[in-house]
This record gives structure tokens, C-alpha cells and sequence, in this order.
């Protein structure tokens, strides 16, 4: 069987279309085990190890299985969106496909189909029509206070709420990620000037590099300099505000970045 070929933009827009056929016009009327059922694909949850989620096919139907131990957070809904993802995008794989960590964060990468499916499942949980109306709150004023009503009014979580508004937003913005200490990944919106070096340390004067250290950092917007995060001499007359926090994994350390 021929493997159709789906960018990232087109898999955002397959979850786009899915939502305006189904006539679905608020948050929360989208039921992602309900959208799974009229398509003729099943979730179940059990306990899984080394993998949070897969799909197995069944002539134009399948099942999806996901671990119970995402049942603690919102992170269940983005499993068997994502789950879907790879139901309506790539028909011609395995037929027991296997995701060992579906994490929003790689939704807005260009390639791969672990990226496409994550791109369609954050458009299926979040699409344009309802997000880019429910986010006005967050664009006058982009702090994670307001991030955080909206991730609870889509159900979604904070990182994958936030990439999706660094899509859209006119404002300087950016969410970076840090694990032992190494910044992982970041994401900025198309208005932030500072480029941000992933794979690098924390640089001492983050509040990011604090929390690591095991200080008490306040859960607010702390005005900071910018040369924390970048050396770029672009960034230097930059005024910053950084939101740093620990995630409740305890496994890394998620930081909200704005600048005028």
C-alpha cells in the first residue's frame, strides 16, 4: 500500500476540517474519545510500559490503547488525539504503532510523522476557530496566569496551550525547556528578537538555573536581565520579564519569556 505524504501544515489542517465537519462550535463539546467512536476507533486505558499510547487497526476502524497513568492530567486527551493523528494521516503504517512519548512540544517541527500527528492532535484539541477568539485575554497581556485559563478551558495542558498561542500571537514571546540543567528545546513567536542556543546550560543568572539549584524562585513574572538567556548583541537593550517554574514531574524546569 502507497504511504500518502502529509506535511505538518496539512496534518493541522486534516484536524481543522475533521472539527468543522462535526459542526463543533465550543471547547468543550470537543470529546476526543466521542470523535474516536463515530469514526469507528475505540479507547481503552491500562497500564502500559515504555510507551503511552498506541493504535491498533481493524479494517476502517481500529483501537487505541492508552496508559492509565495519564488519566492524572489532561495529558490522556492529547495521547488519543495524537493516536488519531496517525489513524487519519498515515493509513499505510505498521498497523501496531507504538508512541513512547507523545509531547506536544515537537507539534510545530516541519517533519516526521510523530510531529504531524502531534500537530493534528493540538489542532483537534485547539482549532483556529475557537482558540484565536478564546485567546484575546492572553494577547493583551501574555502572562502564564491567562495561558493557564485558557489550557483549562481547551483541557489541555499549559506547554501545548502555550505553543499554540506562540503561533499566533503578535507578542514577544517564548517558552523554553530545561532538564538537568541543559536547556532542551525552546519555542519563540515570531516577534522575539533573542535567539535562544538549545543543548547549552542554564546560563547563572536565570531563574531557571535557581530552581534547578533548589531555590525558591516566586511563581510570578520576574523583570531579569537579558543577557541570562542570550548573548546576542540584538538582545542586550531588551527589558525581560521571566516566568520560570518546575514542572509537577519534577523532571524539568518550563520558562515563559516576554520582552516589549
Amino acid at each position: 500500500m502507497k504511504v500518502r505524504s502529509f506535511t505538518a501544515d496539512r496534518a493541522s489542517q486534516r484536524a481543522e476540517a475533521l472539527i468543522a465537519s462535526l459542526g463543533i462550535q465550543s471547547a468543550h463539546e470537543i470529546d476526543v474519545e466521542l470523535i474516536a467512536m463515530h469514526h469507528d476507533v475505540f479507547v481503552t486505558y491500562r497500564a502500559l510500559s515504555g510507551h503511552e499510547g498506541h493504535l491498533l487497526r481493524s479494517g476502517q476502524g481500529g483501537l487505541i490503547v492508552v496508559d492509565e497513568a495519564t488519566r492524572a492530567s489532561s495529558k490522556w486527551r492529547f495521547v488519543i488525539a495524537h493516536e488519531l493523528g496517525h489513524f487519519f494521516l498515515h493509513g499505510g503504517e505498521d498497523q501496531f504503532h507504538l508512541c513512547a512519548n507523545a509531547e506536544a512540544y515537537v507539534w510545530y517541527k516541519s517533519s516526521g510523522m510523530e510531529a504531524q500527528a502531534n500537530r493534528f492532535a493540538s489542532h483537534l484539541l485547539m482549532p483556529d476557530a475557537l482558540f484565536l477568539e478564546a485567546m484575546a485575554q492572553a494577547e493583551e497581556d501574555p502572562v502564564l496566569e491567562h495561558l493557564s485559563s485558557l489550557a483549562e478551558r481547551f483541557n489541555t495542558s499549559l506547554t501545548s496551550t502555550a505553543l499554540r498561542f506562540l503561533e499566533h500571537t503578535s507578542r514577544a514571546c517564548a517558552l523554553v525547556y530545561a532538564q538537568s540543567g541543559q536547556i532542551a528545546w525552546c519555542a519563540t513567536s515570531a516577534s522575539f528578537v533573542p535567539r535562544i542556543r538549545t543543548r547549552c546550560r542554564l546560563r547563572p543568572t536565570s531563574y531557571a538555573h535557581a530552581l534547578q539549584r533548589g531555590e525558591h524562585i516566586p511563581n510570578i513574572p520576574l523583570p531579569n536581565d537579558m543577557q541570562a538567556w542570550s548573548g546576542t548583541i540584538r538582545a542586550a537593550h531588551l527589558s525581560l520579564f521571566e516566568h520560570s517554574l518546575r514542572l509537577r514531574s519534577g523532571e524539568g524546569i518550563l520558562s515563559w519569556l516576554t520582552h516589549e
